[in-house]
């Protein structure tokens, strides 16, 4: 039988590795998300130790997935972009519910470098499911439901 005081220090030393791994969200979603995409590219990147999917052609094709860009908040794209509702020190985002927290299914863009940037967390959720039910496996993660391209309208007018 295990006795816990031999159990304990592999436990803590589990629990210290996972904490210090770069952009390791084992343990689960945050509120706050992931800011920068090279923490989601630790992991899904070309020849990744990780084992886990490559997402760099993501990157390659701005076009399809816009990301580390610049959120225009500017008067000339307000016809095109929708101003975020809320904003914190962190980031800016879309409060749906108005309750003025970035709430996990709440499309949001990240404050970096002192400019608002959308990132891989602006749409997606980090290693957990979607509460919204969909049909495609591949929108498990994404922070709300795409169909009808809600997802997109959030940010953009058309």
């Amino acid at each position: 039988m295990l006795k816990i005081k031999n159990v304990l220090p592999a436990i803590f030393a589990t629990g210290l590795v996972s904490a210090t791994i770069s952009g390791c969200v084992q343990g689960g979603a945050t509120q706050k998300g992931y800011a920068k995409n090279d923490d989601c590219l630790f992991c899904h990147a070309v020849n990744n130790n990780a084992g886990v999917r490559d997402l760099s052609k993501i990157y390659a094709d701005p076009g399809h997935h816009s990301v580390d860009i610049r959120y225009p908040l500017d008067e000339k794209n307000s016809q095109e972009f929708r101003v975020p509702s809320a904003k914190n020190v962190e980031m800016a985002f879309f409060d749906d519910n108005n309750n003025g927290k970035p709430d996990i299914d709440e499309v949001r863009v990240y404050m970096i470098d002192g400019l608002l940037k959308v990132t891989c967390s602006s749409c997606h959720r980090e290693h957990e499911r979607s509460p919204v039910v969909v049909e495609h496996p591949d929108d498990d993660y994404l922070r709300g439901d795409n169909t009808g391209s809600q997802l997109c309208i959030a940010c953009h007018r058309k």
